[in-house]
């Protein structure tokens, strides 16, 4: 798949076909690499999902290695928690 901390491969839909089947070959590779764009990833999807108007909306983060983080290394070019918690509360 490469690497790269958010890729969309299906807008949120009610079609179970729809979503399991961009589900289907998600897998876990590699690794080894900590940190990883967290805070990226998250980021992305608060940008992209279109949400229903009445919808509460989740997501749901599963790691194995901490985050990296713009606010604590500015050199890092993904975003910080600060932006990434604003993006989500939006």
């Amino acid at each position: 798949f490469g690497d790269y901390p958010f890729r969309l491969r299906q807008q949120l839909t009610t079609t179970d076909a729809l979503w399991e089947g961009a589900l289907y070959n998600v897998y876990a590779d590699g690794g080894l690499d900590a940190p990883e764009a967290h805070l990226t990833a998250l980021f992305e999807s608060a940008q992209t999902f279109e949400w229903r108007q009445d919808a509460f909306p989740i997501l749901i983060l599963i790691t194995d290695a901490p985050a990296h983080d713009a606010d604590v290394t500015p050199a890092y070019p993904g975003v910080g928690f600060a932006e990434a918690t604003a993006a989500l509360n939006q």
